[in-house]
């Protein structure tokens, strides 16, 4: 399965995130620190990075230096502000899920990037 770091500053969103996809059979990796994020992501790159739109650094912000290092990264942003979805400042995201208990948007979203990214890597090695 996919090794999925999840990033966001309120703790029990990065345990009903992590526990979920440990539930799929995901390796997990959570933070709740931006510079933390980057330095996991330096030491062992993730298939997919989650993260929360609004946090002390955004998630713009965090898209945005995600991008100059890792540009192959598919990032997913999990928020509750379903009025950014279309916004300029997320281009280049790989999928966008609106924040709610159960986690259907999220884990389909998920479901769906992995399984793209998947799809890629096989028609590359062709």
């Amino acid at each position: 399965m996919a090794k999925i770091l999840v990033l966001d500053d309120e703790s029990q969103w990065l345990e009903l995130v992590r526990d979920k996809l440990l539930a799929m059979g995901h390796e997990v990796r959570t933070t709740a620190d931006c510079l933390d994020a980057l330095r996991q992501i330096e030491a062992d790159l993730p298939d997919l990075a989650i993260i929360d739109l609004r946090m002390p650094v955004s998630g713009s912000t965090m898209l945005r230096a995600m991008r100059e290092d890792w540009p192959e990264l598919p990032v997913v942003m999990h928020t509750v502000y379903s009025g950014y979805r279309d916004a300029p400042s997320l281009n280049g995201i790989a999928g966008f899920a609106v924040k709610n208990p159960e986690l259907t948007e999220l884990i389909k979203v998920v479901e769906n990037v992995l399984a793209q990214k998947q799809r890629c890597a096989e028609t590359s090695s062709t």
